[in-house]
């Protein structure tokens, strides 16, 4: 059976994430989780993948991106708004990694309030496979963590 994760890295690059999917160990573990293929959308990124264990396709800049974000089973992305809305809208399994690299770091603060069933950092990736959720329901509830609107704004002011 076919199955095909997508790494989306947007526009600009991020290279820490192309890396973390791109070792030896997760691609084993994608194997082991029944992924046949994977596609990296690498954005600006000149990095080349070095192992291929599972089908592999590159692309810098994909005409055909919500296509692609369909065909997917799991999808491995940045923190950008627009990836984020698509997927939730396509009730895709996903895990979201911030890029520290964002001159703006939005992308860090998307993550500190973005509930955690959806989030890894590179260092937590891996072991978040096994756990991706399907992102299903209304993209905002989703979104925030399960708690109280009042110990959701306490919780943001202390930050």
């Amino acid at each position: 059976m076919y199955r095909q994760v997508l790494v989306t890295v947007g526009t600009t690059s991020f290279d820490g994430l192309i890396e973390a999917v791109d070792e030896l160990e997760t691609q084993r573990r994608l194997k082991e989780l029944g992924y046949t293929s994977i596609c990296y959308q690498i954005g600006s990124s000149s990095r080349e993948i070095q192992h291929e264990i599972l089908t592999t396709r590159v692309v810098n800049f994909e005409q055909e991106f919500d296509e692609l974000l369909r065909e997917s089973d799991l999808i491995i992305s940045h923190m950008g708004v627009g990836t984020i809305m698509d997927v939730f809208k396509l009730r895709k399994k996903a895990i979201f990694v911030p890029n520290p690299a964002v001159s703006d770091n939005h992308q860090m603060q998307i993550f500190r309030i973005m509930d955690s069933r959806f989030t890894a950092t590179l260092g937590t990736l891996r072991q978040k496979l096994g756990e991706a959720t399907e992102t299903t329901g209304d993209f905002f509830q989703m979104l925030l963590p399960p708690m109280p609107l009042d110990d959701l704004i306490q919780h943001l002011l202390s930050q």
